[in-house]
Parts: C-alpha cells; structure tokens; sequence
C-alpha cells in the first residue's frame, strides 16, 4: 500500500499530530498482520465467526469501517483533521486489541501450515504469503461476507 502525506488541518499552536500518524501507522501494519495470522487459523467456524466481526468496510461503525477511514487518511493528500484523526486511531487501536484476542484465541485450535513456495528466503515467502493471505482475507469481506450477512 503506498502511503500518502498526511496534512493534519489547523492553526498554528495546535498541538503535534505526527505521533498519532506514527501510531496509524503501525495499527495499520498491526491489523495487516492479524489478518495473515487470522488465514492460517485451523478452526474454520472461528475464522468465520472473525470474518463476520469484522464486517464491511462500507457499514459505519464496523470494525473493518474503522479500518478503512484510517487507511484513507494515511493515503490522502489532503488535509485531515486532527482532532478526528486521534479518535479514529484511538478507535483502530480498540479493534485491533480486539482483533488481537479472537485471532489468539482461534490459533489455539491450531494453525494450518503455510504453503511451500517457490525460490526465495524464508522471510520473503513468509512475506509474500501474508500480503496474498491479507488480501485474500480483505477480498472475502468485500465481496463474499455481504451476502452472507444479508
């Protein structure tokens, strides 16, 4: 995902944003991470169940909402308030705690393993597979979970 400036709004004398950004940031690659994690779980109805938790990224107030608004603030390139920027990475940071929880505590069923691949270090086809994996993930709540909830 490539990441945009973002431009906190306001006057001078406000307090600084950038520790809210660098805090954005890092729930992002957080959540990102969960969801690779989340793929590998073993127990198919916990995924599920996970899945629909997390719902759609167009349903206000969801956890994959929240998800969404701080991405798109990260990627804009205008200005963004900053006031509403912490609360919304306050907000990812809840979900991202809760997300944390469910992913750790559907592992405990175990894990699958982790395809093999093609040429490449260990690390990068953990990368590789976790990318493809999130995105994987990402897909199926775009497009799958609305008929499902529906």
């Amino acid at each position: 995902m490539r990441l945009g400036r973002v431009r906190l709004a306001g006057s001078m004398g406000q307090e600084d944003r950038s520790a809210d950004i660098r805090r954005a940031m890092d729930l992002v690659g957080q959540y990102d991470a969960l969801l690779s994690r989340l793929a590998l779980a073993g127990d198919d109805a916990d995924r599920g169940e996970i899945v629909k938790w997390l719902g759609r990224a167009d349903l206000p107030g969801s956890p994959a909402e929240r998800y969404q608004v701080v991405v798109e603030a990260l990627a804009s390139e205008g200005p963004v308030d900053g006031a509403m920027f912490a609360k919304r990475v306050s907000d990812l940071n809840g979900v991202v705690e809760e997300l944390d929880g469910r992913v750790s505590s559907a592992e405990s069923s175990g894990t699958l393993p982790a395809p093999e691949m093609g040429a490449g270090s260990a690390a990068e086809e953990g990368t590789a597979m976790g990318k493809c994996l999130a995105g994987g993930v990402a897909l199926l709540g775009l497009f799958v979970l609305p008929f499902v909830v529906h």
